[in-house]
């Protein structure tokens, strides 16, 4: 089995845009998007502000505190616009999203190994620490802090 996962922490919001939040934020994001993806989605426009880690190797704990790391700096001003966001319009605010895909062909392998039991196998050596993850204190607080929601996608 292959796998391949990223995290992103955004801002989304139908009224202040990508460019507002970057000046307000004082930090560049790694992606941002303007307004909708369709017509059908005109009337609910909605611009996001991303940071993110895809940084192959590191399990989704690490990848999280790395993003976290980015943001500290602008941690006060983070928290200010995403309480503003969420304040301003229903379904806006800030998100904390982890992706993840199954047997993906440019992931990394996951190799089966010997367990500590006699005769017994499970998933482990190379790789094992990909498949699961852990959010510690800080990062369950920097969500509370920011009112930012939990987003977590797998793919097979």
């Amino acid at each position: 089995m292959r796998i391949r996962h990223y995290v992103h922490f955004g801002l989304y919001s139908r009224r202040i845009t990508a460019a507002t939040m970057t000046a307000r934020l004082l930090l560049e994001p790694d992606s941002f998007s303007v307004g909708s993806r369709t017509e059908l989605e005109a009337a609910s426009r909605q611009h996001s502000w991303r940071i993110e880690c895809r940084t192959p190797g590191l399990d989704i704990g690490t990848q999280v505190t790395r993003v976290l790391d980015r943001l500290r700096p602008s941690m006060d001003r983070v928290i200010a616009l995403a309480e503003e966001v969420a304040r301003l319009e229903s379904g806006d605010g800030a998100r904390l999203s982890i992706v993840r895909y199954y047997n993906d062909a440019r992931g990394e392998p996951i190799e089966p190994s010997r367990s500590p039991v006699a005769g017994s196998r499970w998933i482990g050596g190379t790789g094992s620490r990909l498949l699961g993850w852990n959010l510690d204190r800080s990062v369950l607080d920097f969500l509370a802090a920011t009112g930012a929601d939990l987003d977590v996608d797998e793919y097979a």
